[in-house]
């Protein structure tokens, strides 16, 4: 969504299309379901003796602009998080990860020891000493907190953390109701791809955290297990606070279908990812028209609207769905 001082008139004009790659499609109907919102504060009053055309060539200068900034918005944010599936994707596939993935549950099977005994005995520690290596560089790479490895009934085997989750089945006990397990499921069921959107991940203390997690699979067959890899939310957030010529006043934000912000607004005190309710005109818009399982990751573009921002102040906005 962008937004634009309060003097400016909603244009008339129909709402802006765009061509939508696959690559763009398949990202959205899998993965997202929030919408991009790009916003700047009020601009002082024009005052110039001719009014009439001052007026007009601002105006149409700060729609074009507002609907550039949230397509390059929208197009950085869609282009990081497929570059992340894809890279998940090719670690999920490598024969290292199979192998790595068969060992840890033979090593389970032949221990006779419960799975929170295994993952703290010796023979879990040398399995890992001498086969956990890719992961760990996969995580460097990527500039993530944690890469898990879950077998196929909800066994988390592997983390680069260890926290409580290691060790925890996802599908049974206290995790099971978590949005980690939910994509699991989700992954395991369509053999592909899944985000689990953001959450206050208990294992990490109430932090939040998403994952994207992939099926790791042979060639053909129901998938062996899970790879997991939790979002980095400071990587996004460096997206979406890139000016793009908005100036001191401009904003931009992603909003979930929930009309909670799943990003950390610049400039703020406190964190507004799941912290920040963006309940306007705009974000009800976009929930009207583009919410839902199936549309492209790149909808409609909005016409920019006047109305008051979440937090109550005048402005003109557009947005993008993701």
């Amino acid at each position: 969504m962008s937004e634009i001082p309060r003097f400016l008139g909603a244009p008339k004009g129909p709402t802006e299309l765009r061509h939508h790659s696959p690559l763009e499609r398949g990202l959205g109907r899998t993965l997202l379901s929030w919408f991009l919102a790009v916003s700047l504060i009020p601009l002082a009053v024009v005052t110039v003796f001719n009014y009439s055309a001052a007026y007009q060539g601002l105006r149409e200068g700060i729609m074009d602009s507002l609907g550039a900034v949230t397509r390059i918005k929208a197009s950085y944010i869609s282009s990081y998080f497929e570059g992340l599936k894809a890279d998940l994707d090719s670690e999920a596939r490598r024969s290292d990860s199979k192998l790595f993935l068969a060992l840890l549950q033979q090593g389970f099977a032949g221990s006779g020891l419960s799975l929170r005994e295994f993952v703290q005995d010796e023979s879990w520690r040398k399995l890992v000493e001498n086969d956990g290596a890719g992961f760990r560089s996969f995580r460097e790479q990527q500039g993530c907190r944690d890469v898990l490895l879950v077998s196929a009934d909800g066994s988390v085997l592997f983390t680069i953390l260890k926290e409580d989750d290691l060790g925890a089945n996802l599908f049974r006990g206290r995790y099971a109701d978590t949005l980690l397990a939910a994509a699991c499921r989700r992954a395991l069921e369509t053999n592909t791809s899944q985000f689990s959107d953001f959450e206050p991940y208990a294992p990490f203390g109430g932090e939040i955290a998403g994952f994207l997690v992939s099926p790791i699979r042979d060639e053909s067959g129901p998938p062996l297990g899970l790879l997991a890899l939790r979002v980095p939310i400071d990587r996004m957030d460096a997206i979406m606070q890139m000016g793009h010529g908005l100036g001191g006043g401009g904003k931009s934000y992603l909003v979930g279908e929930d009309l909670i912000m799943r990003s950390n607004l610049s400039g703020c005190e406190h964190p507004t990812i799941l912290n920040e309710l963006a309940d306007t005109v705009q974000t009800r818009t976009w929930l009207r028209h583009h919410a839902g399982a199936c549309r492209p990751l790149i909808c409609e573009m909005e016409v920019p609207i006047r109305y008051a921002d979440h937090t109550g102040k005048r402005v003109v906005g557009s947005h993008a769905a993701l």
